[in-house]
């Protein structure tokens, strides 16, 4: 791996975990208080936040190895790229789980439009970098 695609892995794991702070801890914050049943108690989220963060590092590295493998790394092809692997992924798993369980439908609004922002977000490094 060159310099630049290291490069474009740290950033895109910043800005994946930064887009992940505030559409899963700020935005909608109070509506995970609707259905509080549903949620693991405060004390854990320690171990919850490491886990996500974990998580957002592999996201970037998978996005721009994936990326760079498929040979999608311009514009267009890039945020292409993003928004049919949020359209596989994030998408049925969210509205799935929301037909089946409790929670509000605006912690699913904002972890949908969360995990396009953080899509785009490693599309748009990716690209600018590679």
């Amino acid at each position: 791996m060159d310099f630049a695609t290291i490069s474009a892995i740290i950033v895109s794991a910043v800005l994946v975990g930064l887009a992940d702070w505030f559409f899963g801890g700020i935005l909608f914050h109070d509506k995970y208080l609707a259905y509080p049943e549903v949620w693991r108690p405060r004390e854990t989220n320690r171990y919850a936040i490491i886990v996500a963060q974990i998580l957002a590092i592999v996201s970037a590295i998978a996005f721009v190895v994936m990326a760079v493998k498929l040979q999608q790394t311009d514009f267009s092809q890039a945020f292409t790229l993003a928004f049919w692997i949020w359209l596989i992924g994030p998408v049925p798993i969210y509205i799935t789980n929301f037909a089946f369980m409790k929670i509000h439908w605006q912690i699913v609004f904002g972890q949908l439009a969360g995990w396009l922002v953080k899509l785009l977000a490693m599309a748009l490094v990716t690209a600018s970098f590679l």
